[in-house]
């Protein structure tokens, strides 16, 4: 499967503010892209646009699967999010908030490799205790266990790096 997103005179406002303006872009897979700037010029605003998690306030975004436009709804099913920011459910321990993952997501849930993802990232010993118990650090590589676990054909990751701790 092939995935592309294609952006066209993007701009987003906040509050009468312009965050940023006219962004046209294409990103194909299989390849990686990284957005730098200096803080506040709107990289997280725009992973979001681009993720479908937020909307434009002018331009377009049209998704594709195998050079066939898809809705943004079913985009959804073939990516992941990952960011400090996001939240998840802290009462759920992380093999619960992988199941639930995979249940909005509409697929079935690959034990074994959520297993190694949960092995690299050195949560094996608190993956049943709800999220509350973990640490910010613990907390972010929950995040990255989540999103890579759910299999994406398409990554988002805005400060993956944020709040890591040492393992």
């Amino acid at each position: 499967m092939k995935f592309k997103i294609e952006a066209k005179n993007l701009q987003k406002k906040y509050n009468n503010a312009i965050i940023f303006r006219d962004i046209n872009l294409c990103i194909e897979t299989p390849k990686c892209f990284g957005i730098s700037g200096q803080n506040g010029a709107g990289k997280s605003t725009l992973i979001k646009i681009l993720s479908g998690l937020l909307s434009p306030t002018k331009g377009d975004i049209t998704y594709f699967k195998d050079d066939i436009i898809i809705e943004k709804s079913h985009f959804l099913f073939y990516s992941s999010f990952a960011a400090p920011y996001a939240s998840l459910y802290e009462e759920f321990s992380l093999w619960e908030t992988l199941e639930i993952f995979a249940k909005i997501k509409k697929i079935r849930l690959d034990i074994k490799l959520a297993q190694k993802y949960i092995d690299i990232f050195s949560l094996k010993r608190k993956s049943l205790e709800p999220l509350k118990n973990f640490s910010e650090g613990m907390i972010q590589r929950a995040k990255l266990i989540v999103a890579l676990s759910m299999q994406p054909k398409i990554l988002f990751l805005d400060e993956p790096v944020s709040n890591l701790d040492n393992a």
